[in-house]
């Protein structure tokens, strides 16, 4: 039957066994950065591979993947290198929030009211930094490693932006990525260490009223912030909140991102160091895999249904790990079609009223709900809660007090000067931000073809004569409750991408009003859109 090719190409539960150390000796000992296509010996895999592009070079290819890969007569599933590259993202959890913690403990400890937020910070403090950011990037070579071989089987080429790249290219731009992911996490901290200690300090303000002209007076940034919410109608109640409280608070949300990401990867049911890491993974006593296989799969503490490859997508995202990262959605998007694609093939082939249909059919009805609920919605997932924590929570917060601290250092100024530096840095953190739409773009229109082509199998199991039985309405139920919850976070990330360019388009307003207001600060809803601070403020002029 036409349908038993598909067998082979299907998710299946698995087993730990041996661990490949112990099946692969001496395996840790290669070294070697040529292409993996060049060596016949340690390249067989590649025939798994639908490659249309070079494959990666053999030094960012875990042997013992390779050897796992090689002996293989199919592609790997991420399920099963993931074990490693799982228990290494926890080992760099740890250090992704020490670094910034030590941080913003140097920063605060040695800012003053003496030097004030302009003293350029101390050497050592990037010296501190660097340990940290290297140890994070090694971890995340290390992770891409046993990530690569399975993402090259699947998806068979390198591409950014719709452009296919050489492995090479690709690898040094998600590095290059990588890093300056690690500089804007170094930068926040030292951002909000320097703020939250010197937000209160006194300096001069200089403006002009009616009753006494030119004047200057002494301020504070708390006391600028505090008349900028008064005049607010929409924030005024933060009022009385001072500025260092809430950059303090922006900051702390900056981890959101990877605390969801860490709430995603734990398993409910036990401990995380009671999981099994091994690398090789079989299905028990030699059985067929298929689609809709379960044991594989684990509830996290917030009820959802995972994997391991989930769960190293999942951290590597909150951890800014693009080297993993960009390989969603491709694999998963690549594997959704070539299931559903095959499906509604063996269909078509099938068709008709014989036993072959109707086995066809029922098999098809069993095993379509996987590429929904394991890969499109967990794709939609990742998403929905990339925008809402990296792209709310982070990215466009820290643009937003970015540019009101900007505001707030051109109102003081005498001479009203550009800081091209500080410009700089809220351009590219504006920049850096909107990559993430191309992101929501991809996953958008992979959710929607998914969708299509779900449908697409159904309507050629709708032709069949099959007698339905309760296991098939079963498997139809949970078949509508896997496309309803892809067309629920479709939706979702639909939402919050529209709330997350009103936010960005917001902070743009405001960073165009710097410019045009008198006192370079300026509201939405306020009732001189321009915040007043000449008016307040004269009332304290000596």
């Amino acid at each position: 039957m036409a349908y038993a090719a598909l067998i082979p190409d299907m998710e299946s539960p698995s087993k730990p066994s041996r661990t490949a150390e112990a099946r692969y000796p001496g395996s840790r000992n290669r070294s070697n950065c040529s292409s993996t296509s060049s060596d016949s010996e340690n390249s067989s895999w590649l025939q798994w591979a639908e490659m249309n592009g070079r494959p990666p070079p053999r030094c960012f290819v875990n042997a013992e993947v390779e050897r796992l890969a090689n002996e293989k007569n199919r592609a790997l599933r991420y399920r099963e290198t993931a074990g490693p590259a799982y228990k290494l993202l926890f080992e760099t959890v740890v250090a992704s929030v020490l670094g910034p913690t030590l941080i913003f403990i140097l920063v605060y400890s040695g800012s003053s009211c003496e030097n004030g937020m302009d003293k350029p910070v101390p050497y050592y403090v990037w010296c501190c930094a660097l340990p940290f950011a290297l140890l994070h990037f090694v971890q995340e070579v290390r992770v891409f490693r046993y990530t690569v071989v399975p993402y090259f089987q699947v998806v068979g080429r390198f591409q950014m932006l719709r452009v296919r790249l050489g492995p090479e290219l690709w690898i040094t731009l998600n590095t290059i990525k990588s890093l300056a992911f690690q500089g804007a996490v170094f930068s926040n901290a030292v951002f909000a260490a320097r703020t939250f200690a010197t937000s209160h300090c006194s300096l001069q303000y200089h403006g002009y009223s009616e009753q006494l002209g030119s004047f200057k007076t002494e301020t504070s940034f708390d006391e600028i912030w505090q008349i900028t919410l008064r005049q607010s109608n929409f924030l005024f109640f933060l009022r009385d909140a001072p500025l260092s409280a809430q950059v303090m608070f922006c900051w702390l949300l900056s981890f959101a991102p990877l605390i969801h990401a860490i709430l995603e990867s734990l398993p409910g049911d036990r401990w995380v160091w009671d999981l099994d890491f091994t690398l090789d993974v079989e299905k028990p006593n030699g059985q067929v895999a298929s689609a809709a296989d379960t044991s594989g799969e684990y509830q996290n503490v917030l009820g959802g249904t995972f994997t391991f490859g989930d769960s190293v997508m999942m951290l590597s995202s909150g951890l800014g790990m693009y080297l993993i990262d960009e390989q969603s959605p491709s694999y998963p998007r690549t594997k959704t079609y070539k299931v559903l694609d095959k499906l509604l093939h063996c269909l078509k082939e099938d068709s008709g009223t014989g036993e072959k249909s109707v086995t066809s059919s029922q098999d098809a009805l069993n095993d379509m709900r996987q590429p929904l609920q394991i890969y499109t919605r967990n794709a939609l997932t990742r998403c929905f809660l990339k925008v809402i924590t990296l792209g709310l929570f982070n990215s466009a917060l820290q643009i937003h007090v970015q540019i009101s601290v900007y505001a707030m250092f051109r109102a003081t100024s005498a001479n009203k000067a550009v800081d091209f530096q500080r410009l700089v840095s809220i351009g590219l953190s504006v920049g850096s931000a909107l990559f993430l739409l191309i992101n929501v773009e991809k996953v958008l229109n992979y959710g929607s073809t998914a969708i299509r082509k779900v449908e697409d199998v159904m309507a050629h199991i709708n032709e069949s004569a099959m007698p339905v039985t309760w296991k098939d309405l079963k498997n139809y139920f949970a078949y509508r409750s896997a496309e309803n919850q892809v067309m629920r976070y479709r939706s979702y990330v639909r939402y919050s991408a529209v709330a997350f360019v009103l936010c960005i388009g917001l902070a743009m307003t405001k960073l165009g009003m710097v410019f045009r207001c008198p006192d370079a600060l300026w509201n939405l809803g306020s009732q001189h859109s321009c915040v007043d601070l000449a008016s307040v403020l004269v009332h304290t002029a000596p």
